[in-house]
């Protein structure tokens, strides 16, 4: 931690050394696509841009690394025990905050059908559904 402070106050000296500023005033972006990957703790983050050559980006996507990886404990779990999915999950460190922007959409008309929060509720259902069925089970278990 003091590391880190020490790296902050490196870099506040620096940024009042530069003599003309910060320029955050962006007049215009060159038309056309870019993008970039790079190598992350949890994997490899992607970022994808499309410029019309105004000042804002027509598109930009970023992809990180736990919103790939998240979607492949369905494989690595189905058929395995409680324990062993926790442990398989915890295996590739997911970063819940970066799979927050799930959005489904009908691939038909590209019409948003569900978006995170209402994942989320759908999830919860499911769960309670789940629970009130294999509640009985469950408590010949715990006995």
């Amino acid at each position: 931690m003091l590391e880190a402070v020490k790296i902050c106050k490196q870099c506040l000296e620096k940024l009042r050394e530069v003599k003309d500023g910060i320029d955050a005033n962006i007049k215009e972006i060159p038309p056309g696509e870019g993008h970039g990957s790079h190598e992350a703790p949890r994997g490899e983050v992607f970022h994808y841009t499309r410029s019309d050559g105004t000042n804002r980006p027509v598109r930009y996507k970023v992809r990180a690394p736990s919103f790939m990886n998240v979607p492949t404990n369905y494989r690595a779990c189905v058929g395995y025990t409680v324990s062993d999915a926790t442990i398989t999950l915890a295996a590739i460190d997911p970063c819940y905050c970066c799979t927050e922007r799930t959005l489904v959409v009908d691939a038909n008309n590209g019409k948003r059908v569900m978006g995170y929060k209402d994942l989320l509720r759908k999830s919860q259902e499911e769960t309670h559904r789940l629970m009130g069925k294999y509640r009985s089970r469950m408590d010949k278990i715990w006995i």
